[in-house]
């Protein structure tokens, strides 16, 4: 019986503390919301391990109604192309920050040549909220 009751509770502390290890292993902490946003700029590059940003600013925009911060990530990126040329590239991010520290980004807008976002919308929101 007293076997029995230390099996039971020697498994019971195995199991607890493996899940406990894995929680500690596997937690990442929230990135801040300028680093989260360039991380999303950094999905749609060509190279995303050659980007370099430059005049990256954090515009807050207003509150929400749950009292979170609306708000963009506005700045430039280095972007290299297949054809091997480079330059830097404006970019804006909206982004939703929680009022207990979680925070959301958007899907970054990237002021390019691509026609997917026309370039008078683009600087309509840079001009807007970047400046």
């Amino acid at each position: 019986m007293r076997n029995k009751i230390f099996s039971i509770l020697v498994i019971g502390l195995i199991a607890g503390a493996s899940f406990i290890g894995g929680v500690a292993s596997n937690y990442t902490p929230d990135l801040g919301i300028v680093k989260k946003s360039q991380k999303a700029v950094e999905d749609f590059l060509a190279y995303p391990k050659t980007a370099e940003y430059k005049n990256v600013k954090y515009h807050e925009i207003r509150e929400t109604l749950d009292h979170g911060t609306l708000g963009y990530v506005c700045g430039e990126v280095l972007m290299f192309t297949s054809q091997n040329s480079y330059s830097f590239k404006r970019f804006i991010v909206k982004t939703y920050q929680h009022t207990d520290g979680r925070n959301v980004v958007s899907i970054p807008l990237i002021d390019t040549n691509d026609k997917e976002f026309p370039d008078s919308n683009f600087n309509v929101i840079w001009y807007k909220y970047c400046n």
